[in-house]
């Protein structure tokens, strides 16, 4: 993801495309905050990314295309993957992310 502040996309943005411009300054936080939610879980039951901790039985198993909601707007992410004696694990964060509701 480029890291453009809200101010460098306002002072290029015309009168008319101001209020995009902080939707898609929205919508680029949101999905780094997503990524950034998704493997803060990994690491917390995998442990560092190339250390597994020894007393985990949960290991990092790559990722897979996957999507989140924004409000009523889909987006995409990889979703990372993790097993648990060998089984595929649902992460907490990702499962959360489905809904549009976010009440749900």
């Amino acid at each position: 993801m480029d890291h453009v502040s809200l101010i460098d996309l306002l002072a290029q943005a015309e009168d008319s495309e101001a209020g995009a411009a902080v939707e898609s300054y929205l919508r680029m936080a949101a999905r780094s905050a997503f990524t950034a939610v998704l493997f803060h879980e990994v690491e917390s039951l995998c442990g560092k990314a190339y250390q597994r901790a020894a007393d985990s039985d949960y290991q990092r198993t790559g990722s897979a295309p996957g999507g989140y909601f924004f409000g009523t707007e889909e987006g995409a992410v990889r979703r990372p993957r993790v097993r648990k004696n060998g089984k595929e694990v649902c992460l907490k964060s990702y499962e959360a992310a489905q809904s549009r509701d976010p009440y749900a």
